[in-house]
């Protein structure tokens, strides 16, 4: 859990788990915002929703990263195999991994490492605890 964890830069930002390259947004927005608005004291997260559509980080290595830790971790934890591409195509990465499989594997590998839940991150589970109840999938 800790080789996934160093390879996903994980870090703990507004009380939600963060990876690197939504670290490097936040930064990115952090910078540009204050300059536009002309602020220093800028909240990332209300800006991110116009300026997150004009950047490209690389979203290709992203999926790479995202593909060797969903790999590692179906190693450690059964439950992600069935995430994992057909038998005939090992070394090739699963192709776009959804955001909610993204937050899964961040969270699963966060509370892996003995780490505690961010409340931020409490609500997506309690959510989903929630459809699972109603009888969503």
């Amino acid at each position: 859990m800790e080789k996934i964890k160093s390879i996903l830069g994980l870090r703990v930002h507004n009380d939600c788990i963060m990876d690197r390259f939504d670290m490097i947004l936040v930064k990115f927005t952090k910078r540009v915002a204050g300059k536009i608005i002309g602020e220093e004291d800028v909240c990332p997260e209300k800006e991110m929703g116009h300026l997150e559509r004009k950047v490209e980080i690389s979203g290709n290595e992203e999926e790479k990263v995202y593909a060797e830790a969903l790999r590692r971790l179906a190693e450690l934890r059964p439950e992600y195999k069935k995430y994992l591409p057909k038998r005939g195509k090992k070394k090739k990465a699963p192709k776009d991994l959804s955001e909610l499989l993204k937050k899964r594997i961040r969270l699963a590998v966060w509370v892996g490492t003995g780490n505690e839940i961010p409340f931020g991150n409490l609500n997506v589970i309690l959510l989903k605890n929630l459809l699972k109840e109603k009888g969503c999938t």
